[in-house]
């Protein structure tokens, strides 16, 4: 069994032993393969990781490849977009560099405009800024060059808005912009055209602007709710003073109270937003405020300026010639602007994406795509601009075809805007101007040709103009006028206000100053008065007058004694070849007394005649400008009742009755015109409103209801007069607002004769029904009340006592005329002169000299009348009854007068006739100097020289005597007369020299201009005596020069009677108590001769050869 098991075991150990053997053998070849598997595995794990760098470095440098590619692909945009801007940025760079240099001194030049220069118009502004230039060189200040308050302040986007919202497109507007939106403290505008005032109301308007006026009974209630909420405030319109219960908001006196920042406003103390705005404008064109007003404001002067007036016109005519033309303009103007905006924030997206991009900017995918789209958006914007502005320039060069029109038209503008420098109520508002030029725009003929049509709207703009004008002006104003619209328009007169004549001409000045101010004497022509020597020599410093008298003075004699220089053969040689103005400059300086006749033939000669003709009387033409929304103000002279003329038209219009309601203003008469107006302006009636110049209190009001009318609100046949003398209390904007008519009496024979023989239709229809015995003694009547009125113009060599002689004088006369044709037998020509010299003009005589001289008047017009046949009122046959035929005929005659009144019909002799004329000349020249902004000293000069008023109130200083040592002992009564008139001299000199010292003290900024020192400073400009020296001095008719000559006369008198003992002949004038000299005489005499005073009486004998000085010789009786 064991064996068996054993046989059968043995095979199977060695099996068993041979398969172990190979196992191990396998074993250790698969240990073997396995070691080479682990090696082979750890070799491809090495390949593999090997490949996998490989792979990773592989995508990492495919990566690099793309990011160069896209790199390179921005580098080429920014290369390509903004290569050009490395040079335009470097440029950009020096320029704010050098900008940066310059900021100091512009910025002096912008603070200095801001705070010292708002007040000024533009051309005081740019001579100012050149001078501060001048001194910043001096003192090595860098600046720039093109300095402009504009370039150095100006935000462009915001100017932009400025213009969007009707603010004027030029400098000078600009520059306001800017001043109003940097001032630190409120702003008042001066605003005469109403410019500032409706670009504020348009501006602020979504803001809840809020308008008031001083005058408003809840103004200070609603100023206290517009601080509290912050809304803003226009305070429109005031006048030279403001509120007192302003000033702590003028000085923006904030507190903090309860954690809120507040302010005391009167009584209320309410809570300050920081949002609030306060805007405050006047109409006046050179206000007058107070030092301590002016000191908390900051004043800006928004008078409109002619680059301003020529591209407000030039658009309203273009609108109306070639509208289509315009409507591109205006969408061009708004695409540059938007285009300009835009590029604008596109420049600054793309700098601000450089400034804020960090590291690579080529990494940054989206500030490449940000700045390549802004930069090709850009580029499409300025090719857009550039054929914008290439739109505009032919757009700008078709318009310039109408440039010429605009010109003339802004000539116009302004030669009218400066009347109100001779009168304040001689106001003309720009929008009143702008309807006068579009209508004739519309009324004007049309023609193909451009030429042809802009003439014809010139000639009827210029008629319809000077008519409207014209009829505002009393008739002492219009020639002035007339004058300058001669020269800025007369084709001969090109720019002649630009020359040295034109100078020459302003400063033509009283005889009385001509010697003095001429630094050699005269040599030449003794025929000619030594004041009259002076002003020819004057003449020659002009180059075309440099050897007048070299062959010339025969000529010169001629015209010297000629009644009509201007026809004398020897005028038309000596001015042969000279311009029109040049040969009124020579006549002007030769025969000042013909200065006026010569300015109306310069005129008619320049400008046509119809601006030099006698027009009569028309309130029919001013009626016909008005509507229910336009009042009709009536100008008046003192004396002159204009309710003659209304009534008179108003019967002619059916507005009789109820229809027509007249108020007499006054005290209390204020609610009574309020609550008319209101009443008819529903109605189809007209109020009258007369003597409106009685409440200067009441203008604000007036204006605002006058502003409250509307056509929509008020009756068509609605209709506001108001009748007013000069008065500078009216209201600016009620003056504009409304149409004027001037109605004086007329001091001229001519217009006097025109205005009553031509006043209405049936006047017209009863002269022609009339017997030739009543047209000529009424023609009669109207020679002897046309020539007293105009002696008055003579002073007091015409009248002792000033007078007017009215419409009521003249109508009451006619009275006495129909009273005395219709009584039964011959006509009474005594008892007419008696009713007219005694009960009508004559009781109004206060001399019994000018009672006198009026019955004498009368009676060499009455005397030698010829009621069956013709009579003439002169020696030279100017003034008859020849053309009495019928009325026509009559006002052919009447039109065909001399406007200058030959002295004979007014019964004058030659010396007084000249000084008349010679001072009417002065008077116009004066004039013509205020409209130029001159000083009436007619000195001028440039901003170097010393001012010339300063210069006249040193001189005038300088020579005012000293005052006079008075004695302690008065040992006789002639020196206690002395004594006294030593003492009043003494407070008279002391009182001049006081005045003088403080007005140079105000012109030299030592002390406050008061309106005293002011109305002095004017007093001595226009050659008058102050009213301080009147008060304290003797009575005196003289003007200033006259009044010192005199006075130091005067004083040497009294000197040489203090100092060397009484006089042997007494200068009795020059006392200021002549009564007490003569009871000083009288006592003298009575105590040598042993009288009693009452037993004398004086007789006073005249001196012939020192009657013009009062110089007495005594003899007692």
């Amino acid at each position: 069994m064991y064996e068996k098991v054993a046989k059968n075991i043995a095979p199977k150990r060695e099996s068993l032993s041979k398969a172990e053997g190979d196992y191990q053998e396998s074993l250790e070849q698969l240990n073997k393969k396995k070691k080479n598997l682990g090696e082979a595995q750890e070799k491809l794990k090495s390949v593999q990781d090997d490949l996998q760098q490989k792979k990773q470095r592989k995508a990492e440098f495919e990566n690099e490849v793309d990011l160069c590619s896209r790199k390179l692909e921005r580098a080429e945009q920014l290369i390509t977009g903004f290569g050009g801007e490395r040079e335009k940025w470097a440029e950009t760079a020096d320029k704010m560099e050098l900008k940066l240099n310059q900021l100091t001194g512009d910025i002096l030049l912008a603070v200095g405009t801001i705070a010292y220069l708002g007040a000024f118009p533009e051309n005081e502004r740019k001579l100012q800024i050149e001078d501060w230039m001048k001194q910043a060189s001096t003192l090595g200040v860098p600046y720039s060059q093109d300095y402009t308050l504009q370039g150095t302040l100006g935000n462009q986007n915001t100017i932009q808005s400025w213009y969007m919202n009707g603010l004027n497109r030029d400098e000078l507007s600009t520059d306001n912009g800017i001043i109003l939106s940097t001032a630190e403290r409120w702003v008042l505008m001066v605003d005469p055209q109403d410019i500032a005032n409706r670009w504020i109301k348009t501006m602020e308007k979504q803001k809840n602007l809020t308008v008031l006026k001083q005058s408003d009974k809840d103004f200070l209630r609603s100023l206290e709710n517009c601080i509290q909420f912050g809304t803003p405030v226009l305070l429109e319109n005031v006048g030279e003073s403001l509120d007192p219960a302003l000033e702590p908001l003028l000085q923006k006196q904030t507190f903090q109270q309860g954690g809120s920042v507040c302010i005391k406003l009167g009584e209320s103390t309410i809570e300050y937003s920081k949002e609030f705005r306060m805007y405050i404008t006047t109409r006046l064109k050179n206000p007058h405020f107070p030092p301590e007003t002016t000191a908390k404001i900051a004043m800006v002067n928004f008078s409109i300026s002619k680059a301003g007036l020529v591209d407000q016109l030039l658009g309203i005519i273009v609108a109306r010639e070639r509208p289509e033309l315009e409507e591109e303009r205006s969408q061009i103007i708004g695409q540059i602007n938007e285009n300009k905006k835009n590029l604008g924030d596109i420049e600054n997206k793309i700098l601000s994406v450089l400034y804020t991009s960090k590291g690579n900017i080529l990494e940054d995918e989206n500030a490449i795509k940000t700045l390549s789209s802004s930069k090709v958006l850009a580029n499409e914007i300025v090719e857009k601009q550039h054929a914008c502005e290439a739109a505009k320039g032919r757009i700008d060069e078709n318009r310039n075809d109408y440039l010429d029109l605009t010109h003339f038209a802004v000539t116009l503008f302004f030669t009218g805007n400066y009347l109100s420098m001779i009168n304040h109520m001689y106001q003309f508002s720009l929008a009143w101007f702008i309807n006068l030029f579009c209508t004739s725009i519309d009324v004007a003929d049309k023609s193909e040709e451009l030429e042809e049509r802009l003439n014809s709207i010139k000639e009827h703009f210029l008629r319809s103009l000077f008519v409207n004008t014209s009829a505002s002006l009393f008739e002492e104003d219009k020639i002035v006028y007339s004058f300058l619209l001669a020269c800025n328009l007369g084709q001969t007169c090109k720019n002649v206000m630009e020359t040295e004549e034109w100078q020459f001409f302003l400063k033509l000045v009283k005889e009385a100053e001509l010697l003095e101010d001429t630094k050699q004497q005269p040599q030449f022509a003794s025929w000619l008065t030594e004041p009259m020597q002076a002003r020819v020599l004057q003449l020659q410093d002009i180059e075309h007058f440099k050897d007048i008298f070299n062959d010339k003075e025969d000529k010169l004699k001629q015209l010297w004694i000629d009644s009509a220089p201007q026809r004398h053969e020897a005028y038309n040689e000596i001015c042969d070849g000279l311009p029109p103005f040049l040969k009124l400059l020579f006549l002007a300086s030769f025969r000042p007394d013909k200065l006026v006749p010569a300015i109306r033939v310069f005129v008619a000669n320049t400008i046509g005649y119809q601006f030099v003709a006698q027009d009569p009387l028309d309130i029919g033409k001013g009626f016909a400008e008005t509507s229910s929304a336009t009042p009709l103000i009536i100008l008046l002279k003192e004396e002159v009742d204009p309710c003659k003329y209304i009534f008179r038209f108003a019967d002619e219009m059916g507005f009789q009755g109820r229809k027509l309601r007249i108020l007499s203003m006054g005290s209390g008469q204020e609610e009574r015109a309020r609550e008319t107006i209101k009443e008819c302006s529903q109605m189809a009636t007209w109020v009258v409103l007369l003597n409106c110049h009685l409440v200067p209190d009441w203008m604000d009001e007036l204006e605002y209801l006058c502003e409250d009318l509307s056509q929509e609100s008020t009756n068509q046949d609605f209709r506001l007069w108001l009748t007013t003398q000069t008065t500078e209390a009216f209201s600016v904007p009620t003056l504009q607002l409304g149409v004027k008519v001037a109605i004086e009496e007329p001091i001229v024979v001519k217009t006097s004769l025109v205005r009553h023989l031509f006043p209405d239709k049936a006047f017209i229809q009863a002269f022609n029904k009339k017997e030739m015995t009543w047209r000529k003694v009424c023609f009669a009547i109207n020679v002897f009340h046309s020539g007293i009125n105009e002696r008055t113009s003579y002073t007091h060599c015409g009248w002792n006592q000033e007078y007017t002689f009215g419409e009521a004088d003249y109508d009451l006369s006619l009275s006495h005329l129909n009273s005395i044709l219709k009584q039964k037998g011959d006509f009474s020509m005594s008892t007419l002169q008696y009713l007219i010299a005694e009960c009508t003009y004559g009781g109004r005589m206060e001399d019994e000299w000018d009672m006198r001289t009026l019955t004498t008047y009368l009676d060499s017009i009455c005397s030698d009348m010829d009621i069956n046949g013709d009579t003439d009122f002169d020696p030279d046959k100017i003034y008859h009854t020849r053309k009495l035929q019928d009325h026509e005929t009559m006002m052919e005659y009447l039109n065909e007068l001399p406007t200058d009144t030959s002295r004979h019909v007014m019964g004058v002799n030659d010396p007084n006739h000249w000084n008349k004329n010679v001072n009417k000349g002065l008077e116009f020249l004066r004039k013509v100097r205020l409209t130029q902004g001159l000083d009436l000293s007619g000195a001028g000069g440039d901003g170097e020289e010393e001012d010339p008023i300063r210069a006249k109130i040193v001189k005038i200083l300088e020579m005012t005597p000293d005052g006079f040592e008075l004695n302690d002992k008065l040992e006789s009564i002639m020196l206690i007369v002395l004594d006294q008139e030593l003492q009043r001299y003494n407070e008279l000199l002391e009182v001049m020299k006081e005045s003088l010292q403080n007005a140079l003290n105000g012109l030299d900024g030592k002390s406050l201009v008061t309106e005293d020192i002011e109305e002095f400073i004017d007093s001595i400009r226009e050659d008058e005596i102050p009213e301080v020296w009147l008060e304290a001095a003797y009575p005196t008719m003289e003007d200033l020069p006259g009044y010192l000559d005199d006075l130091l006369e005067r004083v040497d008198f009294l000197r040489k009677w203090h100092t060397e003992g009484a006089p042997k002949t007494f200068w009795v004038t020059a006392l200021f108590e002549p009564g007490d000299f003569f009871i000083a005489i009288m006592y003298i005499h009575a105590m040598k001769e042993g009288l009693t005073f009452h037993e004398l009486s004086l007789e006073i004998r005249f001196d012939r050869y020192s009657f013009s000085r009062m110089i007495f010789n005594f003899a007692f009786v």
